[in-house]
């Protein structure tokens, strides 16, 4: 038992990394961080019933994750190609498409949430 809440710490411990290293060096994670702050607040505002609120922040972690996918496949192509590489141009323009679609993702159920309210 202790093996296992010792593997739980440890994966807490990097994730936790992840999170800081990229909010540090990624301004579109710092803004994804301060939207997820916001959007809580923003439903309030427009009506957005209490039981719904942490279905946005659900959604925003989502966006959030991606981002996290995003910025570690464009490090490791960095990495593995420094100069220009039409198959890392291809690989690093979907890791950035996933992101957008997540956005949209939460624009479209931002959008129902305030129209139906």
């Amino acid at each position: 038992m202790l093996k296992h809440l010792k593997h739980i710490y440890v994966a807490w411990k990097y994730a936790l990394q992840g999170i800081i290293s990229t909010a540090g060096s990624e301004i579109a994670f710092r803004q994804e961080i301060l939207v997820l702050f916001i959007l809580p607040l923003a439903g309030r505002l427009y009506g957005v019933p209490t039981a719904e609120l942490p279905l946005l922040a659900a959604g925003w972690l989502v966006v959030m994750a991606l981002e996290l996918l995003n910025t570690a496949i464009e490090n490791v192509c960095n990495l593995v190609s420094p100069g220009f590489n039409p198959l890392v141009k291809r690989a690093k323009d979907a890791a950035s498409a996933a992101v957008l679609l997540g956005i949209w993702a939460n624009a479209a159920y931002w959008l129902y949430l305030v129209c139906r309210y």
